[in-house]
Order: structure tokens, then sequence, then C-alpha cells
């Protein structure tokens, strides 16, 4: 998936017109537009960065294939996945900016934040452990299962 095809993906979820994206990231409508369909293959990173702010969303998200792990990021499947650690980096930079702007509670917000991304990679480390258990178990099995046949 290309970038503007991400794009285009995120603003249809955010419910958004092209025309109010490009608005609201000081963007030609023309602009985005070529970004969208793939024209300007290499947008300028500013630009992708006010467009993901107008869309609200991560600019990791924009510039990375989304990757799933296995059947613990499926849907249903009783984890969650990489899918949050972006989110983690997109508010832990928020907080970052804050604090260096000198807001009030900010310094409480990066460090909840550092927090909550500690916590969500220890998720991953264990879900990532787990699934190469049952990899290692399932392999042990069909080997044994074929030397029963041999």
């Amino acid at each position: 998936m290309s970038i503007g095809e991400r794009i285009k993906a995120a603003r249809k979820a955010a419910g958004m017109s092209q025309e109010a994206v490009a608005r609201k990231a000081g963007l030609s409508l023309k602009g985005m537009g070529a970004i969208e369909r793939g024209w300007i293959e290499d947008p300028h990173l500013n630009s992708l960065r006010r467009i993901a702010e107008a869309l609200d969303v991560p600019l990791i998200t924009l510039l990375e294939e989304p990757v799933l792990a296995g059947k613990a990021e499926a849907p249903g499947g009783g984890g969650r996945g990489a899918d949050v650690l972006p989110h983690d980096l997109f508010q832990l930079e928020r907080d970052i900016e804050r604090l260096l702007a000198g807001e009030d509670g900010a310094e409480r917000a990066v460090k909840a934040s550092l927090a909550k991304l500690r916590h969500d990679v220890a998720d991953l480390d264990e879900q990532r452990e787990a699934s190469r258990e049952r990899t290692t178990l399932l392999h042990h099995y069909d080997v044994d299962a074929k030397d029963e046949t041999a």
C-alpha cells in the first residue's frame, strides 16, 4: 500500500473529504489529490506531518505498512497488537511538545505516556514469545507425526 493509499484510507476512516483535509493541512486540493493518487510518490515530510495532524493520526501510520504479527492481533484474538505502538509514540510526541512549551501537567503526562509505551512493548514481547512457543510445539508435533507414519 502506497503512502497515498494510506492517506486516503485514513481520510475516509475520519469521514473527511480531500478538500477538508487539504484546507486543514494548509495544502492545495490539487496537491492533496496528487499525493493520494500517487502522482507525488515521495511527498515532503512536512506535508505528511500536516496531513497526519489534520487527520488526527500518528504520522507513522501514514509512513508504514500495517503489519500483523499473528493471531494475537487478529480480531477476537485476545491480544493487543503492534498497532498500539504508533498511537503510544504519537501521544508521547504530543506530551513532549507540551513539556517543551512549558504547559502545566506536561511532565506528568510524559511520564504516563512512557509508562504506557513500556507496558505495551512488554505485552508485545509476551505475545511474541507465546507465538514462538506455539510455533515450536506445532513444529515438534508435525515432526513427531511424520516420524510415526514413516
